[in-house]
């Protein structure tokens, strides 16, 4: 989910959605239809958001870690 292409929509007048390049050129002829404009930003667009995430397995009890790739971050643990 960290890593899954993201868009942004804003409202104001612009009548525009950024969009990550990752997303399908299906979705973007959807949006386009639509009346909206497309504002590409890459595969991967810092401002969009990112985070850092730890979540246990319930099985197993044991911890695990990842981070968005669109800013420095890291999993670390003792």
């Amino acid at each position: 989910a960290a890593a899954a292409p993201r868009f942004w929509a804003w409202r104001n007048n612009e009548a525009r959605i950024d969009i990550e390049s990752r997303i399908s050129d299906e979705v973007r002829s959807g949006i386009r239809e639509s009346g909206l404009r497309l504002r590409d930003l890459g595969p991967y667009f810092w401002s969009t958001g990112s985070m850092q995430i730890v979540w246990r397995d319930a099985d197993t009890g044991r911890l695990h870690g990842a981070t968005d790739p669109r800013r420095l971050g890291w999993a670390d643990g003792y």
